[in-house]
């Protein structure tokens, strides 16, 4: 059996290193560690998600209504991948909304 977390953030904040830390966390409590490649845009403001399975599991893949945790580190985010949380799951949020960054004005 295991507990399976998503960590949905955008491009710039440290989603590789938190699942690295979970990582040797997992392991120095004995227990399996398995997840997916953080995946999406990395430059600043792209959409961001890892999903991972602490303990004995066939996949890393967090399904729809099966994780037990979100880490979001920015509340869009939040609500985009709300879905990957169980019912009575446990989403752990960040307040912080960062607009999207308005193009520039191409007149010199």
């Amino acid at each position: 059996m295991s507990f399976d977390l998503v960590i949905a953030g955008v491009g710039g904040q440290p989603i590789d290193r938190m699942v690295e830390i979970l990582a040797a966390v997992a392991e120095e409590a004995g227990q399996a560690f398995a997840s997916t490649a953080p995946r999406g845009v990395t430059v600043l403001g792209g959409s961001r998600l890892a999903q991972i399975s602490v303990g004995e599991c066939w996949s890393p893949v967090v399904t729809e209504d099966t994780g037990g945790l979100m880490l979001a580190l920015e509340v869009g985010e939040a609500l985009r991948y709300a879905k990957f949380c169980e019912r009575d799951g446990v989403v752990l949020g960040d307040t912080l909304r960062l607009p999207p960054a308005a193009p520039r004005d191409p007149r010199p």
